[in-house]
């Protein structure tokens, strides 16, 4: 069930939207600026971009789909889906969704997402301007420290301290892997990606509703070196792992896990957030001003994106 937002009334406007609801000239993706509580696009090409006025304002909490195109936003507790982001943006609240959300990890098909807020995971089914959120589902096994949602919306996968758990809608969560706090987690055609920070290991498992064997993915020799993000090409032909400590975006084969690449960065990168198909966020940067760090899988390399305050 949904219940439509009326922020594109004149007396609304001010729930979500800034100054404008459609983006003009080039846009590479679109990133949530928590300094100024808005989703903001970035203006520009690779290399020559800026981050441009707010598209929507006043959130406690937002993330981009995969697509580029939807975004889940939070206002006053409250959960919206924007759809059609790139043109004349729609807004939606989600009936039924826990209140606070605060964190995401959205299927590769940007068709759903597990969020999940004081220690409760839901997921958020999207198609085209509808939403719906299924029933949440209670995360009794400590923090978290990394989430993963399957292409079909029907699995969660949570790393904690203890493990890797997946979870479903009316079934206990089952620990299906020994890999201790994951710092990130991606799930693949074919089973799971687990980055083991101080393991300095990626980790895969396969048939996670199944007998989820734990198989060693890549490790120090493929260029691991505190892993803190994964992401996918769009070809699913190369997997893309930030590297913490060695200050790189490294690139592997999918199918033989061999290197096939390496780009370097002047910071350390903190994550591996896909702003489109062909685009991630790397770096959000630490401090107020200072830029974001965007890789560009479709020709690796990585730039940065001044992140001043709006003018």
């Amino acid at each position: 069930m949904i219940r439509r937002s009326l922020c594109f009334s004149l007396a609304a406007c001010a729930l979500l939207m800034g100054d404008q609801n459609s983006l003009t000239g080039p846009v590479s993706g679109l990133v949530f600026d928590s300094r100024s509580h808005a989703l903001r696009p970035i203006v520009g090409v690779p290399g020559a971009a800026y981050l441009g006025a707010a598209i929507a304002s006043g959130l406690e909490w937002a993330s981009v789909a995969p697509d580029g195109k939807t975004a889940l936003a939070v206002r006053e507790g409250k959960l919206f889906v924007g759809s059609r982001l790139s043109g004349e943006a729609q807004w939606i609240e989600v009936n039924g969704a826990l209140s606070g959300i605060n964190r995401a990890a959205w299927s590769a098909g940007s068709n759903g997402a597990a969020v999940f807020t004081a220690g409760n995971l839901q997921i958020v089914r999207i198609s085209g301007e509808t939403a719906s959120a299924d029933a949440p589902i209670e995360a009794s096994f400590g923090d978290i420290t990394a989430l993963a949602l399957d292409a079909e919306a029907k699995h969660i996968l949570a790393g904690a301290a203890d493990g890797i758990y997946l979870l479903s809608a009316g079934a206990p969560a089952r620990r299906i892997a020994g890999v201790g706090s994951p710092s990130a987690l991606l799930a693949t055609p074919y089973g799971l990606l687990a980055a083991d920070r101080a393991g300095n290991k990626i980790w895969e498992v396969v048939d996670i509703a199944g007998a989820a064997p734990l198989l060693l993915y890549a490790d120090e020799t493929a260029g691991i070196a505190s892993p803190s993000g994964l992401g996918l090409s769009a070809d699913g032909r190369r997997l893309f792992v930030s590297n913490s400590e060695s200050k790189t975006v490294d690139i592997l084969d999918f199918a033989t896990h061999l290197p096939a690449g390496r780009v370097a960065l002047d910071v350390s990168p903190t994550e591996f957030s896909p702003l489109t198909k062909s685009l991630a966020l790397v770096n959000s940067g630490p401090g107020d001003g200072e830029p974001l760090f965007v890789f560009d899988a479709a020709n690796p390399a990585v730039y940065f994106v001044p992140a001043g305050r709006e003018q």
